[in-house]
């Protein structure tokens, strides 16, 4: 038993019959209407995998859920995570249970971030950014304590990235030990930040080098014109914060005391 039915083609009728319950072959379809089949086809193909490419270039989100050196939930593993996913601003939040200030010791230098990222402190439950016009009410629960390392905190390559709510302290053995080194690419935002002093804002817990250290890299902005914005930058041993060639770089400078 046959069917039957009809394609359009170029203004005339194109017949084709194929076996009941069997689907047409190509064969059957004349060589230009098989070419232009092939054609949609490979264009379908191609646009599956674009939106595929497209999908998973998104900006993703990693969470940092212990204070681990290392491993699954640590802040090494979220760096290395926002690292591979290149081309996109990812955002490392934390979300480390327990109760007061969460301090985070390396072990060995973390890895460079060489991918735009924001690092955002103020994620973790309960702390909070300044408010305040004078003074400075904010709450800090996410330190970097370098317990006496030789090696800097936090080195960024990839610049247009921000680091904001964070705590760094005592990376105060004998080397480069700077808290921040902003180098290469610039249009980087350190806000919100404690560096020298505790998570209290006034206790002294020094770097050993420079509380920022910008090389080679422009346009970067420390903290801000908002309350929420400002750092409390003191008691590192080398200038609080240096730069060693002269790009455009905008510091602001507010009082921050509590």
């Amino acid at each position: 038993m046959t069917a039957q039915t009809s394609i359009p083609q170029l203004g005339s009728p194109l017949r084709f019959y194929w076996q009941m319950g069997l689907p047409p072959r190509l064969g059957h379809f004349p060589a230009l209407l098989r070419s232009r089949v092939v054609g949609k086809s490979v264009a379908i193909i191609c646009g599956v995998f674009l939106l595929g490419a497209h999908l998973s270039a998104q900006a993703a989100v990693f969470a940092v859920t212990n204070t681990a050196d290392s491993g699954a939930g640590s802040l090494r593993q979220a760096i290395l995570d926002s690292n591979t996913s290149a081309g996109v601003l990812d955002t490392i939040m934390f979300n480390i249970p327990g109760a007061g200030v969460r301090s985070i010791i390396p072990l060995t230098v973390l890895p460079t971030i060489t991918d735009p990222v924001i690092i955002d402190g103020y994620t973790q439950s309960g702390s909070s950014a300044n408010t305040m016009a004078v003074g400075n009410n904010s709450v800090h629960l996410i330190e970097l304590n370098g317990n006496g390392a030789n090696f800097p905190c936090l080195t960024i390559t990839a610049g247009s990235s921000t680091v904001r709510g964070l705590v760094i302290n005592r990376f105060n053995g004998n080397g480069p030990a700077n808290a921040i080194n902003l180098l290469t690419n610039g249009g980087n935002k350190i806000e919100g930040c404690f560096i020298g002093v505790s998570a209290d804002g006034t206790t002294a817990q020094s770097n050993n080098g420079l509380a920022i250290d910008i090389e080679s890299s422009p346009n970067n902005t420390i903290g801000g014109a908002t309350a929420a914005a400002r750092n409390v930058i003191s008691s590192n041993h080398g200038t609080s914060g240096r730069t060693r060639q002269v790009l455009p770089t905008r510091v602001v400078i507010s009082t921050a005391c509590k």
